[in-house]
């Protein structure tokens, strides 16, 4: 398993797997309702729509697909949204509007309802690995093989902050905290970093105890309370 995500009520879970399926759970029994089958390779990248209704699911075949999370059906035609595969996948606070990120560098903001690409984002020197919308919608972080942390305007694609120096491997992964004004960002060199998302200076970090790659990072609802997953095995 490559990708994991909660639906927002917290009902159902999604997998995205090697096998290049997609495979939807009800969390409370662990029963799967659905296997999606479509994507020709493995699927490393899932988001559900803040409203549950859609997940976005992004993989190695270079393409993102969108599923009804109630019957299980694929919603429209594949999106050939990358030349390379693909690393992130993120819905808008809105879901009016995806992100997509892909080891070329490149990242796509997409019209959900047109399928346009609106923004294109062409400035990191490797691999995007992780993008996450504010929780307002309007910025966009992202965390590259380079080692930092980039925010853009979400509607223009410019750059706001960045890059945000401090990491020395790739950032694996981005967390906002619930209202906005932090971001949380894990690495391969096993440590996480917390930047303000205005200032773009960091307000806490390096923190270690991790001794191998950080590869995921989460507030709490209630921001106060943030929860790491390692290599290591472990979870902090």
């Amino acid at each position: 398993i490559y990708a994991i995500s909660y639906s927002p009520n917290g009902k159902l879970i999604a997998t995205g797997r090697d096998d290049n399926s997609v495979r939807i759970y009800d969390s409370q029994s662990g029963r799967m309702l659905f296997d999606l089958k479509g994507h020709t390779n493995t699927v490393w990248a899932l988001s559900f729509s803040h409203n549950g209704t859609q997940l976005v699911s992004g993989s190695w075949d270079h393409t993102i697909r969108i599923w009804n999370t109630s019957n299980g059906e694929t919603i429209g035609e594949p999106w050939e949204a990358h030349s390379n595969e693909v690393t992130s996948v993120a819905y808008s606070p809105d879901d009016k509007v995806i992100a997509t990120a892909g080891l070329g560098g490149v990242v796509w903001i997409w019209d959900v309802a047109t399928r346009a690409k609106i923004v294109e984002i062409t400035d990191h020197p490797a691999a995007v690995e992780c993008v996450r919308f504010s929780p307002n919608g309007s910025q966009l972080a992202s965390g590259c093989g380079d080692g930092n942390v980039r925010i853009y305007d979400a509607r223009s694609g410019a750059l706001v902050l960045g890059p945000l120096e401090g990491h020395t491997e790739l950032v694996h992964a981005l967390a906002y905290c619930p209202d906005g004004t932090r971001i949380a960002s894990c690495s391969d060199d096993c440590t996480i970093r917390i930047w303000d998302s205005v200032t773009g200076n960091m307000v806490l970090g390096p923190l270690e105890g991790h001794t191998d790659s950080v590869a995921c990072v989460e507030y709490s609802p209630d921001g106060k309370t943030l929860l790491t997953g390692s290599h290591d095995v472990t979870m902090r």
